[in-house]
């Protein structure tokens, strides 16, 4: 917020001096909140819910105040991880202004062995693509 400045006149100053106090009181009463992010992603959709918390808040309790455990039922945070901004943490972690809370689901597929079957399949489907190529021979 940015005061204007106005002409210096004797009997303006208490008035002024007021309005820069009552601003700063204003500015640190909204640093006492922590704004966050909530989110959740199912293949089909997203979740992303904006939250106000109190300083020193967790991660659980910001999970909580955001409404998504009613929005979305299947959510156990018992068995499901929870993280901010793509990092693995605990529900006891405080939360600190403009983090991104994210509850992860449970992977579906081991990442290792679904990347060679992909490796597999495409070089099968090269080795394919090969056997329709006609050779081409030197004159």
């Amino acid at each position: 917020m940015r005061l204007q400045h106005k002409p210096h006149h004797p009997d303006s100053t208490a008035q002024s001096q007021s309005v820069h106090r009552s601003d700063t009181r204003v500015l640190s009463s909204q640093q006492a909140r922590i704004s966050a992010e909530v989110c959740y992603a199912k293949p089909d959709t997203q979740t992303l819910l904006s939250v106000t918390l109190p300083p020193g808040a967790t991660v659980l309790q910001a999970i909580q105040a955001s409404g998504i455990l009613s929005r979305h039922p299947e959510i156990d945070l018992t068995q499901q991880k929870v993280g901010l901004y793509g990092r693995v943490s605990t529900l006891d972690a405080p939360v600190n202004m403009h983090d991104r809370v994210e509850i992860y689901r449970p992977l579906q597929a081991d990442p290792k062995i679904a990347r060679q079957q992909r490796v597999a399949r495409s070089r099968t489907a090269a080795r394919e693509s090969r056997k329709w190529q006609q050779k081409v021979h030197p004159v």
